[in-house]
């Protein structure tokens, strides 16, 4: 067991190099296979007609969709081990195409690091990043500015230092949490600049990236509550000569072997438990020759293996995919997720809902993404408002505005497993978007009883 163990996100917009880092990373750590890194260029050459994507292609988990576009799809896991810690780097999708898959790895992490383009800078999609970062309330540590050898001129110091004070101001702007003091790393993925050592940056005095791992002195922190795993219907896998195994967040409490988990929201929408009892507990695997590990228990924010018992008829991987739930929360009987349609919630709006307004009002439509789940809901009543630094002011008004934080009763167009924020933090908060991107967040303060409100999202 690892005494101090992290998760930390690599997330920042498309094409700014997050897969190509970790894979190089890798190569330079001397842990990648000689077959694997010749698959990989050829790949790279033969699909992405750019052998510098063979580092990249290194890290891809989704074989067949990510290597034919050469996106990151669902999240993958790199693990590093130093000393008694093991630090995991979550590599996020960027596309906005993905953004659901994003979300998810982004709840997978204690911390992130903010990668962006020298050339580009900051990109649209990244204050969806920060606005998903401040809903899941983890702080930034790190801003990565790579592609420095494409700067004019390369590794030009000033391109640094202006993205570098962009990237500040917008997590500023964002209202995150961060360190006291965020490193600025310099670093080019493509040609290994900064990942280790620096040997054309002269100028910068700072730790490369793989140094600033090394030198981390953060921990986890712990989330107290019954035992709550997490999990991505997508992240369930066959394993040959044992049987299904779903790779999860232990969310609270722990986790051991013999236990007997409930699955939510599938129970309650199949109106019956549907059960299984833990067969093994493993470290979840990484990418390259990060090896499962088989633990006594899950502790929390751990991502873990769990080898479920075996069903009869259909196998845990084609029910979990069949049904309408996106991510599952699985716990130990009696003490179960809350499930249900309608909820109370405290909200913050960030922007407006479109660009035809700027209002959130009582009856809007969005998306919700809480975990790994995401479902359709609507606003159905806002209870009261309040301007920041103000007191609250009963009803709603024309509606909640960029800023404004409300207390208002959501509804859904399914179930969904969302625990209250006096309970477990982690599984109460969601995000809120609509077609232009995320527009707010929010937390469950209470699950309600169903009523004739949820005729509302029937009627469309």
């Amino acid at each position: 067991m690892f005494g101090d163990s992290v998760n930390i996100a690599v997330c920042g917009h498309t094409d700014a190099g997050k897969s190509t880092l970790l894979g190089h990373l890798l190569v330079l750590l001397g842990r990648v296979p000689e077959s694997a890194l010749e698959r990989a260029t050829s790949l790279a050459k033969a699909i992405a007609r750019d052998k510098g994507q063979m580092y990249a292609f290194l890290v891809y988990t989704q074989k067949g969709d990510e290597y034919v576009r050469g996106k990151t799809i669902l999240p993958a896991r790199v693990r590093f081990e130093m000393g008694n810690r093991m630090i995991t780097i979550i590599d996020t999708p960027g596309m906005k195409d993905y953004i659901k898959n994003m979300i998810w790895g982004l709840h997978q992490a204690d911390y992130a690091v903010l990668l962006v383009d020298a050339v580009k800078g900051l990109h649209p999609g990244t204050s969806d990043v920060l606005s998903v970062l401040r809903s899941f309330q983890t702080p930034i540590i790190a801003v990565v500015i790579n592609k420095m050898d494409d700067c004019s001129p390369a590794w030009s110091e000033q391109t640094f230092r202006k993205m570098s004070e962009l990237a500040f101001l917008a997590i500023e702007e964002a209202g995150l949490e961060h360190t006291a003091e965020i490193p600025c790393i310099p670093t080019s993925a493509k040609t290994g600049e900064g990942l280790i050592s620096y040997q054309k940056i002269k100028w910068h005095s700072g730790p490369s990236f793989y140094e600033f791992m090394q030198g981390l002195s953060i921990s986890k922190p712990l989330q107290s509550g019954p035992m709550r795993l997490s999990f991505n219907r997508n992240d369930v896998f066959e394993v040959k000569g044992l049987g299904q195994v779903v790779v999860g967040v232990v969310e609270s409490g722990e986790l051991h072997v013999g236990s007997k988990l409930l699955f939510e929201p599938l129970s309650s929408m199949r109106k019956e438990d549907v059960v299984s009892k833990v067969r093994s507990i493993q470290l979840a695997k990484g990418v390259i020759d990060s090896a499962g590990r088989n633990l006594a228990e899950g502790v929390p924010r751990q991502v873990v293996g769990v080898l479920l018992s075996r069903r009869r008829g259909e196998g845990w991987k084609s029910l979990f995919r069949r049904e309408a739930a996106k991510a599952i929360i699985a716990s130990e009987l009696p003490d179960t997720p809350t499930v249900g349609r309608l909820f109370r919630s405290y909200v913050t709006l960030i922007k407006g809902p479109s660009e035809r307004s700027n209002l959130l009002s009582e009856g809007h439509a969005f998306m919700i993404n809480a975990h790994g789940d995401q479902v359709q809901a609507r606003l159905v009543r806002i209870l009261r408002t309040r301007k920041e630094g103000q007191n609250w002011v009963s009803g709603g008004g024309p509606g909640i505005s960029p800023s404004d934080q409300a207390e208002a009763e959501i509804l859904t167009s399914r179930k969904i497993a969302l625990e209250e924020n006096g309970k477990i933090p982690s599984l109460s908060r969601f995000t809120i978007r609509t077609e232009i991107g995320v527009v707010g967040y929010g937390s469950c303060s209470k699950m309600m009883e169903e009523t004739p409100w949820d005729s509302l999202l029937e009627e469309d």
